[in-house]
């Protein structure tokens, strides 16, 4: 369950993910595992009579479990991921969801950047003429949470629990953005959103 194809502005033309794979990962009360590790049992199926798929992934030894609802927006170059996550124990759990941006923007690794935009609170890779943003909210924020930036493999800096807010990297680069759902019990699952919206800088001239 890794999102490894980004193509914009039209299916079949640029995959601004060529070769790379951005994943998915839960850290739990100091325990950590990114969601194509082994030990998830994972449902990958569509909501019926629909283009939004309706995955499931549990977790026995983090006692976690996830719905993850994904569409692509009819109207605007958005995939939207709406997660909806839950503890399967007796007892509450610290949950936090981290989502990693592996990026070949224009369908190579050479002299992309990535930086966290303050304003808006998100994560923007680009090269050219081509941008990417990754964004996200809680129950409780909405904005990411924390983030990194940096060389292909920062997003091993998210399996202490905590990321390093390294603001801007250059050359071949990925990020990764950080969501706290919080405290969580049996009783009370929580939702969270994140998005990855498309865009491409006016040409002139």
């Amino acid at each position: 369950y890794t999102l490894s194809d980004i193509y914009f502005p039209y299916v079949g033309t640029e995959n601004h993910a060529y070769q790379r794979h951005s994943k998915l990962g839960v850290w739990a009360d100091g325990e950590f595992s990114w969601l194509d590790d082994v030990e998830w049992k994972r449902t990958l199926r569509y909501d019926e009579d629909t283009l939004v798929t309706k995955v499931t992934a549990a977790n026995p030894r983090l006692g976690v479990e996830l719905m993850v609802e994904d569409a692509v927006d009819f109207d605007s170059n958005v995939l939207l991921r709406r997660f909806t996550a839950r503890v399967t124990g007796n007892r509450a759990i610290d949950v936090r969801l981290y989502h990693h941006l592996d990026v070949a923007i224009g369908g190579n690794t050479v002299g992309d950047t990535v930086f966290f935009h303050p304003d808006s609170q998100s994560l923007i890779a680009y090269k050219n003429r081509h941008y990417l943003l990754l964004g996200g909210q809680t129950e409780n924020s909405d904005h990411l949470d924390s983030w990194t930036t940096g060389r292909k493999t920062s997003w091993t800096d998210a399996e202490d629990g905590e990321l390093d807010s390294l603001p801007i990297a250059f050359g071949s680069i990925d990020c990764v953005g950080e969501l706290r759902l919080g405290l969580l019990t049996s009783g009370r699952p929580t939702v969270a959103h994140t998005w990855l919206a498309a865009g491409a800088a006016a040409r002139t001239g």
